[in-house]
């Protein structure tokens, strides 16, 4: 029988050398491991990155899309410059909160990232694609006042949800549609407030919302942002709306008349009754044909068309219908829609619908000389984390 103490001194642990040269074997075989770690954890960061200056680009892009061009000079009057060619920079705008030690602005992204932008517009750059005119080759008859600084004019976005109608009632309800039964109704709101950035200056912003209906179903689309307008309180009008407006459903039935309705709203609110100030809307229809023949117009039918005006909190229909210009002196209201007794006193010719540029965010980390004027040229640098291209209405 073996003595206990001996079994004890034959359990001996590992000896130094054999831990340390375990831990060394250990350490070799995970250097690869934490160089992943090392590689996945910089990929993700700048992953996150550029998702975040992405997010920085469109949010940039949706805001100018919904300034008019005024607001947007008014908003930058020290960080734009006019370029050959009416193209227009926006330099290192920032979010209006950060700037760096040499004065550039700023946005901070979600992650504390350091990002300047920069937006360039240019009028010459779109021209459509091949199966479609240009969009700056539109024709459409010469407006009164058209040129008019403060203008707002809608076309493309009240064509822009008409194109994919079809698959959103598929997406939606799960049904296929006859684009001549679709019945449009299109409300152009005008709200006007005091200016809560500017001393004596009010805002008149401009929004649609659009109704689809097909045989009870309904697909909508509201506070569709299409610019705003900002006036000195001695100015004598808001600024004008212009409805460029093509029957397009009605093209696929067989009707000269359209079921589509149109509602235009003015309202001002209870701080702002003081400060209310006339505002000139024209609904310019554009030629439309059913049957694939031009002699076959399409006109809107003037009985859809209503005009209303909320003044506080008080709500008064000042139009309806065939509209008289006496009944109200905050809205005067032209069209050349069939039986309207002030077509005459709308257009005149034709002309070129108001420019539209492509609209290019650029999004720089860390980096405030990103772009710059050389004669007369825009450079940019190829180091830029992210560009987002849309289009912008004039």
């Amino acid at each position: 029988m073996r003595h206990p103490h001996k079994v004890e001194k034959q359990n001996k642990g590992f000896s130094l050398v054999e831990v340390l040269v375990t831990l060394a074997v250990i350490c070799i075989l995970s250097i690869p491991v934490i160089q992943n770690f090392i590689r996945s954890s910089k990929t993700n960061k700048n992953a996150r990155n550029i998702q975040n200056a992405v997010d920085v680009a469109q949010s940039t892009s949706e805001y100018f899309d919904a300034m008019s061009m005024d607001s947007l000079k008014i908003n930058y009057i020290n960080q734009y410059s006019t370029i050959n060619n009416d193209v227009i920079l926006f330099k290192n705008i920032g979010d209006g909160i950060h700037t760096d030690t040499n004065g550039n602005s700023y946005f901070l992204g979600a992650d504390n990232e350091v990002f300047y932008v920069s937006v360039i517009l240019d009028p010459s750059g779109y021209t459509g694609e091949e199966s479609n005119p240009g969009m700056n080759d539109y024709n459409k008859p010469n407006i009164h006042n058209l040129n008019e600084n403060s203008s707002i004019t809608c076309r493309g976005k009240l064509d822009q949800y008409d194109r994919n109608i079809v698959n959103a009632f598929k997406q939606q309800y799960g049904i296929d549609v006859q684009k001549k039964y679709i019945v449009k109704e299109s409300t152009f709101r005008i709200e006007q407030q005091k200016s809560t950035q500017y001393t004596n200056k009010i805002e008149y912003r401009y929004f649609l919302d659009l109704k689809y209906t097909y045989e009870g179903k309904l697909i909508r689309y509201d506070n569709i942002n299409l610019g705003i307008g900002i006036l000195d309180s001695s100015e004598i009008k808001a600024p004008n709306l212009y409805i460029i407006y093509t029957p397009l459903f009605a093209m696929y039935g067989e009707s000269p008349t359209s079921n589509d309705k149109i509602n235009i709203e003015y309202r001002t609110g209870n701080n702002a009754q003081s400060w209310e100030k006339p505002v000139n809307i024209y609904l310019v229809q554009q030629d439309a044909y059913f049957g694939g023949n031009t002699d076959n117009t399409i006109s809107l039918n003037k009985n859809n068309i209503n005009i209303k005006c909320y003044s506080g909190t008080n709500n008064s229909i000042s139009g309806t219908g065939s509209f008289d210009n006496n009944q109200t002196d905050k809205i005067n209201f032209f069209t050349n829609v069939a039986g309207w007794d002030v077509k005459s006193s709308l257009t005149y010719g034709e002309d070129k619908l108001d420019k539209l540029y492509t609209m290019s965010v650029y999004v720089w980390k860390d980096n405030p000389n990103g772009i710059k004027i050389e004669d007369d040229k825009i450079l940019t640098s190829g180091d830029y984390y992210t560009v987002v291209t849309n289009v912008k209405e004039g």
